[in-house]
């Protein structure tokens, strides 16, 4: 796709990126590999999807579900402290590659919901009349100048972690599901988990 994220505007940048498109699409045809774009599609799937089975893995069930619509759930608990919650949250999520956890707002602020969403959508403004007290965020639809601004002045709780960190076990899922959908195929998930890498000193 020629317009991949902002890589149109900028024709240095566009023929850097379709340099390596090309190398991938040869090595796609190279190996008579057919490419199904569908990862959206699992985001929607309330009780199956991607903002399900993140929840799964941190713990929760339908019976925890206070709110939900397509994209987004909310889900309850505690009362815990904002700060703690975090911690939980990033020792779970290392098994995906995920070392921590970006967060803002509030540590010891108490919670008793926890608004989740999906790789495809997850901006905290547009589940902001879901009213959870703490917000789960996906990296790449997280912007500091808005939204890190909004959580530090009012010390509303966001936990911010990986794209690919998100949708892992929900991948893992789907592959189950298709296990037992279409057992004479050889079903391989391919792990990503946690898309960057995490240097400290």
């Amino acid at each position: 796709d020629e317009k991949q994220g902002d890589y149109h505007r900028f024709p240095a940048a566009q023929k850097q990126y379709m340099e390596w498109a090309e190398q991938k699409k040869a090595w796609i045809l190279e190996n008579d590999l057919v490419v199904i774009r569908n990862h959206d599609s699992i985001d929607q799937i309330m009780d199956f999807g991607i903002s399900a089975a993140l929840g799964k893995v941190l713990g929760f069930g339908p019976g925890d579900i206070l709110r939900q619509e397509k994209y987004y759930t909310v889900y309850k608990m505690g009362p815990i402290k904002a700060g703690i919650f975090a911690k939980k949250i990033s020792k779970t999520l290392a098994e995906f590659g995920q070392p921590g956890l970006g967060f803002y707002g509030d540590e010891n602020r108490l919670i008793q919901s926890i608004g989740v969403g999906t790789g495809n959508a997850s901006d905290p403004m547009q589940f902001a009349h879901m009213d959870p007290d703490m917000y789960l965020v996906i990296n790449d639809a997280f912007r500091t100048w808005s939204h890190g601004e909004f959580a530090t002045d009012s010390g509303k709780p966001m936990a911010i972690i990986d794209h690919g960190t998100s949708e892992e076990h929900g991948m893992r899922l789907l592959q189950q599901h298709l296990r037992t959908k279409f057992p004479e195929m050889d079903i391989v998930h391919l792990e990503q988990g946690c898309s960057y890498k995490w240097i400290v000193p």
